[in-house]
């Protein structure tokens, strides 16, 4: 278990298309105008994760690997070569067009419900497969082949870096420049793209008291499923020794959005706070 610590077209041609059908149709006395089809541009669903074959693990310098994704009817319609995404890493990362309206437009394209067969090929020769059901447009699924090992990233990770479009193996990486990576920003729910976005303690010193405030952030979203976030507020009075210890009531508080607040009790001596956040379970993890 890993803790997060811290001190606080309209297309004008069709336009002109249309326009132009109009008045062809009134020109010739016709009452029924000729439909024109128009499907909104989407992001491609994303179909990624990790080959293990046997106890050996496909990475990136595999390149003989394959991860191909069929129609029932055997017809391709996405490819991915081991290695041929840098920010892919030891992932393999299939684009998958997909359509909204029957016929699809485009001959690789899919529509949302249609089952495709996912096969891992090596030298023409299929090593393992699943199916996949195919999803609305725009998201991230993963799929992976085998089961991870120790040193592989997070299941929850990796779909979450995939939407915000960073690198699948991204984790120990800082990709606002905030002093805080990518994995930690994902464990306490913050945006790993703006250093404004951060876990933190605020503190309110009053005439009569101090209050300590943070908020609780629900684990939600893509990356994740299964899993809940939880905070603990720590105290200790001396930093050069002792220990952290959880404030009374403060130990273990499940995240569900709302703001936390605590009143200090009056007091002479020092005191110095700490917030921590985690995940429970992993996602991906067993229990």
């Amino acid at each position: 278990m890993k803790t997060n610590s811290t001190g606080a077209r309209y297309d004008q041609s069709l336009r002109r298309r249309r326009a132009s059908l109009i008045l062809w149709s009134l020109a010739f006395g016709l009452n029924v105008l000729p439909s024109v089809r128009a499907d909104l541009s989407a992001p491609d669903n994303v179909l990624y994760g990790i080959i293990v074959l046997g106890t050996n693990q496909v990475t990136a310098g595999d390149t003989e690997f394959l991860v191909e994704a069929h129609r029932a009817n055997g017809v391709p319609v996405a490819r991915y070569q081991m290695g041929d995404l840098p920010e892919a890493g030891n992932f393999y990362k299939l684009q998958i067009k997909v359509e909204e309206i029957a016929p699809c437009r485009d001959v690789v394209a899919v529509l949302p419900g249609e089952v495709l067969e996912v096969l891992v090929v090596s030298n023409g020769v299929a090593q393992a497969r699943q199916t996949f059901t195919v999803t609305q447009r725009g998201q991230a699924t993963r799929l992976d082949f085998g089961t991870a090992t120790t040193n592989s990233p997070l299941a929850g990770y990796a779909a979450w870096a995939s939407a915000l479009g960073l690198a699948l193996d991204s984790q120990n990486l800082d990709a606002d420049g905030d002093g805080i990576s990518n994995l930690d920003e994902y464990i306490a729910g913050t945006n790993p793209t703006n250093a404004a976005s951060r876990f933190v303690l605020m503190i309110a010193v009053g005439r009569t008291n101090t209050l300590i405030a943070f908020q609780a952030l629900q684990a939600e979203g893509v990356g994740y499923e299964g899993s809940n976030r939880h905070y603990a507020l720590e105290q200790r009075g001396d930093l050069r020794s002792g220990s952290w210890q959880a404030v009374p009531g403060y130990s273990d508080l499940l995240g569900a959005n709302q703001a936390v607040s605590y009143n200090v009790p009056a007091t002479n001596a020092p005191l110095f706070f700490r917030g921590k956040v985690w995940l429970d379970p992993l996602p991906g993890e067993q229990r």
